[in-house]
């Protein structure tokens, strides 16, 4: 099937210069499953349907101490963190992502643990999570009601080895399936002649592919469907 319609060329968003916060994206494991060798076996539910926003923090541990040679004024040294993102927004039922959090709202332990794909500025950053702080309604009665979560990192966070492509999946909207290129690497400039100062390691943007544009993964898609789910309240969560 050829797709019929297309993004408008020049409608892309940057994600150079000083680009805007939806050029972030935030998937998490619908099926339930935790481990990081293997994101090809899951099912990514977007978090992005009427959340308004996602703050991160680094949740750092530090220590603060005196020495003499500082004469009066104290070091801190950063000594641990555990990395979080708050998620808020209203409540969208029908939604996977959304649906797949509100039914851990009253789950302990490791019922709670997922893992997640976060695309910052075009990386993916992949990491086991804890959902914490599930609000899945409420507010005033004549108000749309409250959805917020709070996913904390388990860990080290973790990226990819190759080119991410998450196409989202026809049968079920807001959901992605990942394949991972091992053998694309990223384009790198000619060594200089003489030494420079370390850099920051080139990445592999993530190609994120919508439903109507699944016959050409050259397509970089941007926007959400804007169809229902077909997805039950409760999502869909597979028993491993």
């Amino acid at each position: 099937m050829v797709a019929e319609t297309q993004q408008i060329p020049g409608t892309e968003l940057d994600t150079k210069g000083a680009p805007l916060n939806v050029v972030n994206k935030l998937f998490i494991d619908i099926y339930g499953y935790t481990t990081l060798n293997d994101l090809e076996t899951g099912n990514w539910g977007r978090l992005a349907t009427k959340i308004q926003t996602i703050t991160p923090s680094a949740n750092e541990t530090t220590n603060n101490n005196s020495y003499y040679d500082g004469e009066g004024f104290g070091s801190t040294e950063v000594t641990g963190k555990r990395y979080q993102l708050a998620c808020s927004g209203q409540r969208y039922v029908g939604n996977p992502a959304q649906d797949y959090i509100a039914s851990k709202q009253f789950a302990i332990g490791q019922a709670l643990h997922c893992r997640v794909i976060w695309v910052q500025n075009g990386q993916a950053i992949v990491s086991e999570a804890t959902l914490t702080n599930i609000v899945a309604t409420g507010g005033d009665a004549s108000a749309n009601q409250t959805f917020s979560c709070t996913i904390e990192f388990n860990g080290k966070p973790r990226t990819i080895n190759g080119q991410l492509t998450l196409t989202e999946n026809p049968d079920q909207l807001w959901t992605y399936k990942a394949t991972i290129d091992t053998s694309a690497k990223p384009s790198t400039s000619t060594e200089p002649a003489t030494p420079q100062p370390a850099q920051p390691q080139p990445i592999i943007p993530v190609k994120i592919v919508a439903a109507n544009d699944a016959d050409d993964t050259d397509k970089k898609t941007n926007q959400d469907s804007g169809q229902p789910s077909s997805v039950a309240a409760g999502g869909t969560v597979a028993q491993h």
